[in-house]
């Protein structure tokens, strides 16, 4: 049987995955604040942070003007004609407040590493691309990605 720490680092690992590749992970918005949200309650129980987990997250969603909606639902109300990628990128950036808040050790370099390689196999999400390489030059060129 897997040990608490364990389990605690894969459900870190697996919040990044979705972070970088959320409509892969939930495929749609809602699902991913939906996968998120059970990451994170999980994470607070292995922790026994339940009671911070909650407080954290209701003040993040009062200041974002959800009511009792998700945080994929309030912006959709909000913005009506958004795309499906945008929403589902506000809500990791909601997401990863409460990860940050949490202490939530979020491997992002282990994870980066494991999608450049995905990249150089002819990965033409730009999308992807950006939240990796925040500095364009470290972005591998469209030319030699196949």
């Amino acid at each position: 049987m897997k040990s608490s720490e364990h389990i605690l680092e894969y459900l870190a690992e697996e919040i990044g995955h979705v972070y970088f590749r959320p409509l892969m992970s939930g495929g749609s918005a809602a699902g991913v604040d939906l996968l998120l949200s059970n990451y994170h309650q999980l994470w607070a129980f292995i922790t026994e942070q339940v009671e911070e987990f909650g407080i954290v997250s209701m003040k993040l969603h009062k200041r974002e003007n959800c009511g009792a909606a998700s945080f994929a639902k309030a912006y959709k109300i909000k913005k009506p004609h958004s795309e499906e990628y945008e929403i589902a990128f506000y809500v990791v950036d909601q997401w990863q407040k409460i990860s940050n808040s949490m202490d939530i050790p979020v491997p992002y370099e282990k994870i980066k590493l494991l999608l450049i390689d995905v990249l150089k196999f002819g990965n033409t999400n730009h999308m992807l691309n950006e939240k990796l390489f925040h500095n364009k030059e470290d972005a591998p060129d469209r030319k030699t990605v196949r």
